[in-house]
Order: structure tokens, then sequence, then C-alpha cells
């Protein structure tokens, strides 16, 4: 493929302006756990709409469980005391 001087030129100053511009880091990083998060709402919103309710009960009885065994894992009597 043949650029004119032109087209060059216009190249070059779209990647200086990018270059010059400060990346969007939630843009081009997304935590795991919100990856995560991202998955289970995809499963959530294909579900049988009978089943929504059920489906949102079960994640978080099971976020629940799961937040008791990291606080007794770290021991912290402090974390252990609340309900959530």
């Amino acid at each position: 493929m043949k650029l004119t001087k032109q087209q060059l030129k216009q190249i070059i100053k779209e990647e200086l302006r990018g270059i010059n511009e400060e990346p969007d880091f939630e843009s081009t990083y997304r935590p795991p756990y919100l990856i995560a998060f991202d998955k289970m709402k995809e499963l959530y919103d294909s579900s049988d709409p009978d089943k929504k309710e059920w489906f949102e009960n079960k994640l978080i009885e099971e976020f629940k469980k799961l937040v008791k065994i990291w606080r007794e894992e770290r021991k912290s009597p402090s974390d252990t005391e609340s309900d959530y």
C-alpha cells in the first residue's frame, strides 16, 4: 500500500495525539472481581424470569458463606461479629 505524504503526516499526527493523552486506566484494566461480577450479571440477565429471585438469593447466600470463610481464615474477631 502506497501512502501519500499528506496521509503519512495525518497518521503521525493522530499517533502523537494518542501518546500525549493519558490512558484511561478504567477502560484498559478491569479488576478480576469486576469481571466476575459482569459474568454473574450476564447469567442473571439470561436466566428465566421466574428464577431471577431465586438466582439473586442464592448468589447472596453463597457470597455470605464465602465472606464468612474468608473472615475466619483471617481470624479477625471484629470482622466475624457482623452479619455480612
